[in-house]
């Protein structure tokens, strides 16, 4: 009786988890606080012609190596492919917004952060997108 009751209950189990996920995933893709971003992240993918490349583990896309880091008072500085230097970022949502000198510079919306981990969709000026991973150092 209890293999029965057990396989019962099993599926329904599995069904409210699935939705759970979803829920989490869902709210983990608008609730983000400066804690979740703060300190230095490097870039662990790019979205690029339908495959992600990983420039941390292939030598023939080293040169697309990057890395953020987000202070506690507003500042970054970024390195690598997309720029070296430093500025200041405002958090809105889930979208992280930076600045060189006062004027905007990259956009990004946190499409999924979970812990050290994270997949954003990076805006240049002219309205450019590229999708990047990134995981906390």
């Amino acid at each position: 009786m209890k293999k029965l009751l057990l396989l019962l209950i099993a599926p329904m189990m599995l069904l409210s988890y699935g939705c759970d996920k979803e829920k989490f995933i869902d709210a983990m893709k608008t609730a983000v606080t400066y804690e979740q971003i703060l300190g230095t992240w490097e870039g662990t993918g790019i979205y690029y012609d339908g495959d992600w490349i990983d420039p941390t583990s292939n030598i023939l896309f080293s040169d697309l190596r990057f890395t953020i880091t987000f202070y506690d008072d507003g500042r970054y500085y970024g390195s690598g492919f997309f720029g070296t230097g430093y500025g200041t970022y405002t958090l809105k949502g889930n979208k992280i917004y930076t600045y060189v000198n006062g004027d905007p510079y990259l956009n990004y919306t946190i499409d999924l952060i979970v812990g050290d981990w994270a997949e954003l969709t990076m805006h240049d000026k002219s309205g450019n997108s590229l999708r990047i991973r990134v995981t906390k150092m």
